[in-house]
């Protein structure tokens, strides 16, 4: 798995047992939907690979160079987070728009800074915001990021339907290395 599923899946189990009425999703048709979870506060969090301009990232040099399995280079893989939150006791109020919404970023951050510092970072947050309405149903928060994963000389190998060449789990701190055979 790479890096970015991992991130991914350690925030939805953390935000799960945090708070089981805000949704964790990914990919690019999520980005689209909205839904309104009910309860005081309703939130939802997508990642979704990529800027929001179709950017992946960049090469860097590697990190650990002489280690085995040898990386090759070092990805900055950019990917976009979607923050929306909700607060249903007070809708017209958009104060309590911004603080739902701010309160999700938050927890977000604090999970990723926990689980991935060094190897998670910002580039830019914006506030997403609908021209010309009158009253927007919550707020929402734009996050790019990249993550640092490992580009390593293993050859590609295919797992049950799903090409893999190694998972090197930097968010665990434990290395996988999945080769013919042998894990």
């Amino acid at each position: 798995m790479s890096e970015l599923g991992l991130l991914f899946q350690h925030v939805k189990t953390a935000i799960a047992a945090e708070d089981a009425s805000i949704e964790v999703a990914f990919g690019r048709r999520e980005v689209s939907k909205q839904i309104n979870l009910g309860g005081r506060r309703s939130g939802r969090i997508v990642l979704h690979e990529g800027a929001p301009d179709g950017d992946i990232g960049e090469e860097v040099a590697p990190r650990w160079p002489g280690t085995e399995p040898r990386p090759l280079k070092d990805e900055l893989e950019k990917f976009t987070v979607y923050i929306w939150g909700h607060d249903n006791v007070h809708p017209q109020d958009e104060l309590k728009q911004h603080d739902a919404a701010w309160a999700l970023y938050c927890a977000w951050r604090r999970i990723v800074f926990k689980k991935a510092e060094g190897r998670a970072a910002q580039l830019s947050k914006r506030w997403k915001s609908p021209q010309r309405i009158e009253r927007a149903f919550g707020k929402e928060i734009e996050v790019v990021c990249t993550i640092r994963s490992q580009v390593l000389d293993v050859p590609l190998v295919i797992v049950e339907g799903v090409a893999s060449t190694t998972t090197l789990t930097g968010l665990d701190e434990t290395e996988v290395v999945t080769t013919e055979g042998t894990t």
